[in-house]
């Protein structure tokens, strides 16, 4: 019976065994390349993802930045710039991302594309280091708030107290050179003070030096003013030459404030900077995230082609 029955031969198996390995080997090859374009795709995405989110806070940190330089209290701009501070770390903490990716594609025009971003972020944050610290001081600010305050009341005191001096009803009233005296120590306290805006908004020290010439001027005449006041007037004026005195020493003091203060200038620093050097540089940054994007998503319409 084993003789009617006829034996396998090798022959008839080998053509079904070595088709079976091919198509193995066929479907083997067609998984890995299935599953490196996937692993492909997977990384553009993610690539994509994270220069969007470098765009994104890059712009954050100069609006932010921006912000805090026009911000009218020390309590915006201090929160401005906290804010500005972080959309920036976001960008690096994005760009530490983004870099063992790029090193994953092995992809020449990528490198090349994150070493120029790279150069000019560095621009970037050098400017980064100064405007944020230059935006909070607000010494512009502070000075004009002197001025409004301060300096006005002041001019105020020292006007109504010098009336009080050569009021109607007084001797030094009806003392024509006392009245000009009086008047002419008013003129130069309200000339002080209307200095002090162009010397706040001033850019360069030159344009603050011919200010100062004139407070300065106007200060003497003030002084002079009041010294012959006092040593025209019998009995030393009582109390209303006094107050008119102090007025004048407060006035002077406050000068001295608010000429040290627009001397630092950080407020027009800071606007300079932000909308001068920054801005540009911002855009340049902003550009090569823009075309490095452009570059990310033609590779992942190929891998999907």
């Amino acid at each position: 019976m084993s003789n009617d029955r006829e034996s396998i031969k090798p022959s008839t198996v080998l053509p079904w065994f070595i088709s079976l390995i091919l198509v193995f080997a066929l479907i083997l090859v067609v998984v890995k390349r299935r599953g490196g374009q996937v692993g492909v795709f997977e990384t553009i995405v993610r690539e994509n993802e994270i220069v969007s989110t470098m765009r994104i806070n890059l712009l954050r940190a100069a609006e932010a930045e921006k912000s805090a330089v026009m911000a009218v209290t020390d309590e915006q701009s201090q929160r401005f710039a906290d804010q500005a501070r972080l959309a920036t770390a976001n960008v690096d903490k994005a760009r530490k991302q983004l870099a063992p990716l790029i090193e994953q594609d092995d992809s020449a025009r990528e490198t090349a594309l994150i070493e120029e971003f790279d150069r000019c972020w560095a621009k970037f944050q050098t400017l980064d280091q100064l405007l944020p610290g230059l935006a909070v001081q607000n010494t512009n600010l502070h000075a004009t708030n002197l001025a409004l305050t301060k300096g006005a009341r002041a001019v105020r005191d020292l006007e109504r107290n010098l009336t009080r001096l050569i009021g109607p009803g007084t001797a030094q009233g009806r003392d024509v050179r006392m009245v000009r005296l009086a008047y002419q120590a008013v003129v130069a306290g309200l000339k002080i003070h209307d200095l002090y805006a162009p010397h706040i908004d001033a850019e360069t020290d030159e344009q603050m030096d011919i200010i100062e010439t004139e407070i300065e001027a106007n200060e003497k005449i003030l002084s002079d003013s009041m010294n012959e006041l006092a040593g025209s007037i019998k009995g030393g004026g009582g109390d209303a030459l006094q107050d008119a005195t102090a007025d004048c020493a407060e006035l002077e003091e406050v000068t001295r404030e608010i000429i040290d203060l627009s001397r630092e200038n950080t407020s027009i620093k800071s606007l300079k900077l932000s909308l001068g050097k920054k801005r540009p540089i911002t855009a340049q940054c902003d550009e090569i995230l823009r075309v490095f994007q452009e570059f990310i998503r033609s590779r992942g319409t190929k891998a999907t082609g």
